[in-house]
């Protein structure tokens, strides 16, 4: 896993500066582990990150993930059956 994590501190984050929240690699690798885990919306996201928030801390224990609720855009928006 820190093999994993370190490419992807490499990923340019082309997200606005003044609006950045959580550091792009801890949003990658908690949408990677949740889809894993068969999540498939942002609510079942942050479900996952807050059921397994110890094993986040272990990669990550600036505690950045998950310290307020983690969304982009709406669920509506998101989540809308294809």
């Amino acid at each position: 896993m820190e093999k994993i994590i370190s490419y992807l501190l490499l990923v340019k984050d082309p997200r606005q500066v003044d609006k950045l929240t959580y550091p792009l690699a801890e949003i990658i690798v908690l949408v990677l582990l949740a889809i894993l885990g068969s999540a498939e919306d942002w609510g079942e996201f942050e479900i996952f990150g807050k059921a397994n928030l110890d094993l986040l801390r272990k990669y990550f224990p600036s505690g950045t993930v998950l310290r307020t609720k983690v969304r982009c855009g709406s669920y509506s928006k998101f989540s809308a059956p294809m």
